[in-house]
């Protein structure tokens, strides 16, 4: 792994102020996912951890891995292009109230900045097993997973 990718976060959760339990907590990611790229432990983290780094800090790729690795850079962009397609607006609304009706449903107290992340889990999920509705057993097992 470039060593440069540990270092740069390092600094960037350090310039904010943040554990990196925070930031896997708050971002979406995976617990010790984050814990692991700078263990040395996550060899080449997936793009979709270092998109959610990079969207949760508001930086770019160049920043989190560095501009003199642009064969690197150039890697994760592609990644990221195959992952990303097209919103399904119909699915993304099921997903919205699937996750609101279990919040009400549950009692759950949450926040926006919370539940963002769990919406487009829930949608990636979804989306991942080609269905037109959220699956609403994994929205429950996140939302009870992440928020209680």
């Amino acid at each position: 792994m470039n060593i440069k990718i540990k270092d740069n976060l390092k600094n960037i959760i350090s310039d904010n102020n943040m554990s990196v339990r925070e930031l896997e907590t708050k971002s979406g990611l995976k617990p010790s996912s984050v814990q692991n790229i700078l263990n040395g432990r996550s060899k080449k983290p997936s793009s979709h951890t270092l998109d959610a780094i990079c969207q949760f800090f508001n930086c770019t790729i160049e920043d989190l891995i560095g501009a003199e690795s642009p064969e690197l850079v150039e890697y994760y962009r592609s990644k990221k292009e195959k992952i990303e397609a097209p919103l399904e607006g119909t699915l993304l609304l099921d997903t919205v109230s699937t996750i609101i009706e279990t919040i009400y449903k549950e009692r759950i107290n949450t926040s926006l900045e919370k539940t963002i992340p769990i919406i487009k889990e829930v949608y990636k999920y979804s989306k991942g097993k080609n269905s037109k509705k959220a699956d609403k057993d994994f929205a429950q097992w996140v939302l009870l997973k992440k928020l209680l």
